[in-house]
Parts: C-alpha cells; sequence; structure tokens
C-alpha cells in the first residue's frame, strides 16, 4: 500500500543494509508492529472456469500486506523457529516451521511407517487435518503464555502481542476501497 516493494527492498538492503537492520531491531527492542504494516489489502480475484461471477464462491481473496512489515515478521519467525530447534521445544512430529523438515519429509516418513505396517501384516490408519484457517483462530493469551512459558524473551513476546493486535483489512471490490476491522477470535 505505501508503494515499497520487495524489489525497492532489495536495493535498499544493497545501499544501507544497516538501517534495514536497525529498523528490525528497533521493531523488536521497542516491542512494536505499526499498524499500517498490519493492514492486509485483500484484493478478490475470480476463480477459473465458474460457470457465473454473481456468487461469492466464484472468486477467492488473496491478502497483501507491506513488504517492511513482512519484513520484520520474518525476522521474528526465523528467530522464534531457530529458539524453538535449539531448545527442543517442536513436538518430533512437527514438520512445519522447520529447517530441512518440510512436506516431502512429512510424506516420506508417513510412507514408511505405512510399509512397516504392512510388512507386519498390520493395520495402518493415518488422520490427516486441515488447518489452514489455524492462524486466524489462535488464541493470542494463550500463545503469549505459551511463549513466556518455554523461555522466549519479553521483547519478542511483546512484539508478537502488538502483531496480533488491531489487524485491519482494506477489501478492494472493483476499484473501491472498504476499511474493515478484524473480528475474528483471536485477533481483537
Amino acid at each position: 500500500m505505501d508503494g515499497i516493494g520487495f524489489k525497492a527492498l532489495r536495493l535498499l538492503w544493497r545501499w544501507a543494509e544497516d538501517r534495514v537492520v536497525a529498523l528490525v531491531q528497533g521493531c523488536i527492542r521497542i516491542r512494536f508492529q505499526p499498524c499500517t504494516w498490519k493492514t492486509a489489502k485483500g484484493i478478490l480475484l475470480r476463480k477459473h472456469g465458474k460457470p457465473t461471477y454473481s456468487v461469492a464462491k466464484a472468486y477467492r481473496v488473496i491478502s497483501l500486506l507491506n513488504c517492511l512489515g513482512k519484513v520484520v515478521e520474518r525476522a521474528v519467525v526465523t528467530w522464534i523457529a531457530s529458539y524453538c530447534e535449539t531448545n527442543e521445544i517442536f513436538h518430533r512430529g512437527q514438520f512445519g516451521c522447520r529447517q530441512g523438515r518440510g512436506t516431502s519429509d512429512a510424506l516420506a516418513q508417513l510412507v514408511a511407517k505405512v510399509e512397516n505396517a504392512w510388512f507386519q501384516k498390520r493395520i495402518a490408519l493415518a488422520l490427516l487435518l486441515d488447518v489452514k484457517g489455524a492462524f486466524d483462530r489462535v488464541n493470542k493469551q494463550r500463545l503469549l503464555r505459551r511463549m513466556i512459558e518455554v523461555g522466549i524473551a519479553g521483547n519478542i513476546v511483546r512484539w508478537v502481542d502488538s502483531f496480533l493486535s488491531d489487524r485491519r483489512a482494506m477489501l478492494v471490490i472493483d476499484g473501491r476501497t472498504g476499511e474493515i476491522r478484524s473480528m475474528q477470535a483471536g485477533l481483537p
């Protein structure tokens, strides 16, 4: 929304890496994510091959966020993931948000367990859950409390609190915009 895309940020990084680093560190140090970085711009896109575009199901929404905000978010996510990996906080069966453990690793492990069960003439059962909308429904207070319990630094916890508070969405329909405050659970 501010017109500063990742192409411009790459140039800024080449010219003033120290300033970008200082900006990220400053946001974390003061435990604050600016409101403009928490406003998503929702764009409606038509789904291909729909018989009519007069119904809402014929569209999907993509959400665009401020690139500078995404840089700070990525730095915090990387730090939290590294902390959790180093301190063995992740469950051994967790694959998301972990270095060197992706979808293909999870599938390989599943296939190995199924083949092992078949080899032993046993039955294999898998329960697969779609948790696509989990972030939208996170209980912020429980998340913050858990972060404190596992020993994550206070400035990171307070930054996450700021990041999850007062989220907004600006929906773009036919060139017109309207601001919507998030009404979903966990995002007051």
